[in-house]
């Protein structure tokens, strides 16, 4: 899955930037899959 590729990524960096990167990538995913439940299930952020 898609997490478990985010999880290794964030756990073994290859420097403190691909470190950041992942981590914004993670954050974002998170945040677009917050967005789209919310506005499936008729909620609002």
């Amino acid at each position: 899955s898609f997490w478990k590729f985010d999880t290794v990524l964030f756990l073994h960096p290859q420097s403190s930037q691909a470190s950041e990167a992942s981590f914004l990538r993670l954050l974002r995913r998170i945040f677009n899959f917050a967005r789209h439940f919310s506005l499936s299930t008729g909620l609002r952020a």
